[in-house]
């Protein structure tokens, strides 16, 4: 966290000088939406907890109505994409249509 901070003052102080640039700050990925593919190294982010969860085959009761903020990994792209080139500054894209746990495990589990 420490590390995003200071870089994040670093681009700031650079964009004051005329550094024409943004920071973007994403939400969890998920795989694509148009057909689910995601990273070849999953293991290495959130996918991790719904496949521990999968692998046990059982999690606490209020797990399965807890809320994620999870964005699919195309459409985060497009955010981005479309946001180059505005007036630097710092964006956040995210999905603001949480899902529940149980729900991403279910879609997982197909």
């Amino acid at each position: 966290m420490k590390s995003k901070i200071l870089a994040e003052a670093w681009v700031c102080r650079a964009m004051d000088r005329g550094l024409k640039a943004g920071i973007f700050r994403v939400g969890r990925l998920i795989g694509r939406k148009s057909d689910g593919v995601f990273q070849i190294n999953p293991e290495t982010n959130a996918y991790r907890l719904v496949k521990g969860i999968l692998e046990l085959g059982q999690m606490p009761e209020e797990f399965y109505r807890m809320l994620l903020e999870v964005t699919p990994v195309d459409q985060c792209a497009r955010a981005v994409c479309s946001l180059m080139g505005q007036p630097g500054g710092a964006w956040y894209i995210v999905n603001p249509d949480e899902v529940s746990l149980g729900a991403l495990l279910e879609d997982a589990g197909r």
